[in-house]
This record gives structure tokens, C-alpha cells and sequence, in this order.
């Protein structure tokens, strides 16, 4: 699957097939991080529910990450995660191979993903060269926009 960002709120998203769509898993997730700039900020959580075939959750995966920027104050009050909670996290090797596990090969679901938390992953996973997650990845802005715009 391919995003290219043609502009701020335009993307153009080729690969994305998702055959059998009633009967897959998906995986909900969303990331926490010290800034809104996936080049320049680093993860500092991430947190997931998965949704069978029959649409039942099963247990919840939440890690925090190690971050070698720490975590501005601001950010700290917008999330509620302090730089002394990420003194023990694991490394975002360490939790990036245990998201993996726990989504498998689930549809990645997210909000707003293709503008922050997909770029912000790949990124990490450049930063920490650790191959990129190619599950199929559907954001809910994007598709909530297309559906609103076919309505009209």
C-alpha cells in the first residue's frame, strides 16, 4: 500500500484491496508522541484494541515507548504521559516487535493515521532501521471525508 500526500488534506492511496472485508480482523490503534512532527518527534506510546471477524474485541495492548527527545510540557499535560513514566519503557524495537505480534495481519484502523500516526511509524521504524508494517491501514478522517463527499 501507497500514500502519497499531495497536499495537506489531499492524499492519493494506491495497493489498499481488502478482499473478504465482513470476515477480517482489525486492529484500532493510535500513538502518542512527543510533538506532532513525524520527522522530528519520536513515539512515546502506543496503545491498540483488535476486533475479531464476528467484530468482538479481544484484549487491549497498550506500551509505552522510550523516547530519546523528552516530552515537552505541554505535550505532557496533553497526553498525561511524563517523561518519568518513560524511564523503564522498552525501546520502540522492543515495542514495536509486540505490536506486531498483537496485530498481526489485521487491518491497521486509525484516526487521522495517514496525516500523523502512519507517516510517524514508518519514520521510527526508518529511524530505528527496522522494516516499515505493511498491513493495510484504513483512516477514518479519510474515509468519513469520501463518504461525505459522495452524499453530497
Amino acid at each position: 500500500m501507497k500514500i502519497t500526500h499531495l497536499s495537506d488534506s489531499d492524499y492519493s492511496i494506491e495497493g489498499l484491496i481488502l478482499d473478504e472485508l465482513g470476515s477480517r480482523r482489525f486492529c484500532v490503534f493510535d500513538l502518542e508522541a512527543t510533538g506532532p512532527d513525524p520527522d522530528e518527534d519520536f513515539i512515546t506510546q502506543i496503545g491498540a484494541v483488535c476486533l475479531d471477524g464476528d467484530g468482538l474485541a479481544r484484549q487491549s495492548f497498550q506500551t509505552l515507548v522510550k523516547s530519546p527527545k523528552p516530552i515537552p510540557p505541554l505535550i505532557e499535560k496533553l497526553t498525561g504521559i511524563r517523561n518519568a513514566d518513560l524511564t523503564e519503557a522498552p525501546s520502540f524495537r522492543e515495542a514495536l516487535d509486540a505490536f506486531r505480534t498483537y496485530a498481526g495481519d489485521a487491518v491497521l484502523v486509525t484516526q487521522a493515521g495517514y496525516e500523523y500516526d502512519w507517516p510517524l511509524l514508518h519514520k521510527e521504524c526508518e529511524r530505528n532501521s527496522l522494516p516499515a508494517m505493511t498491513n493495510p491501514i484504513l483512516d477514518t478522517k479519510v474515509l468519513f471525508a469520501y463518504l461525505h463527499e459522495v452524499e453530497e
